[in-house]
């Protein structure tokens, strides 16, 4: 049950949701895995998906702080980042934002082999819309 409610948790955080949300195979979806997969290669490795996940975070942090306050949580409208602060500080920093990616990554690359295929992306977002 964990594992489903941060996978839902972790689309939530990306915005992945919205562009999901009709269909797991939907041209938004492959336009979002297009999006992260910035060298084209048909995989989105740790890298990328950790470069996608600082821009997120970097765009909600308006007042430039380095870390989510709780008014930069509020807006965030799918709790994600609450969820993120481990330490219960009423703070998101990037470190625990981080730490939260790579669980959510791991998750997804099905095979253990350090990338994320459309398929794996994909076939990870089925589970989640089920719930």
């Amino acid at each position: 049950m964990n594992k489903i409610l941060a996978a839902i948790l972790f689309f939530m955080l990306f915005g992945f949701v919205s562009s999901f949300a009709q269909d797991a195979e939907c041209p938004a979806g492959k336009q979002e895995f297009s999006r992260i997969d910035k060298d084209r290669n048909g995989f989105i490795s740790a890298e990328e998906m950790s470069a996608h996940q600082q821009d997120s975070f970097t765009g909600l942090d308006k007042d430039k702080s380095g870390s989510l306050d709780a008014g930069e949580l509020s807006a965030d409208s799918a709790g994600i980042h609450k969820s993120a602060d481990k330490d219960n500080d009423g703070l998101v920093s990037p470190q625990e934002s981080s730490s939260q990616f790579k669980e959510y990554f791991q998750q997804m690359d099905k095979d253990n082999d350090g990338q994320v295929s459309e398929a794996e992306y994909t076939d990870y977002w089925k589970v989640v819309q089920k719930f």
